[in-house]
């Protein structure tokens, strides 16, 4: 079994000190270019934080679809703590 491999972006940003091969055909999910409408499930407050945090997000290039079913999770907590 041994340890999971290193994602090729870390090793990009770390240096490849072992210099084994790079996956270049590692899956890349679509990043987002737009605030996605916040589901009709949340709240006042967490629709809030929910367009506070996309942007955020986005801006960093950090956010994909995969990302905004656990963005509606942490929002929907952030409501609740609120």
């Amino acid at each position: 079994m041994g340890r999971k491999a290193t994602p090729a972006s870390l090793k990009a940003l770390r240096g490849n000190p072992g210099n084994r091969p790079i996956n270049t055909n590692e899956p890349q999910p679509e990043l987002l270019c737009s605030v996605p409408e916040p589901p009709e499930n949340l709240g006042e407050i967490a629709r809030r934080e929910w367009e506070r945090l996309a942007w955020e997000l986005i801006s960093l290039k950090l956010l994909t679809a995969l990302d905004t079913t656990m963005l509606e999770v942490y929002c929907e907590s952030y409501e609740q703590y609120r």
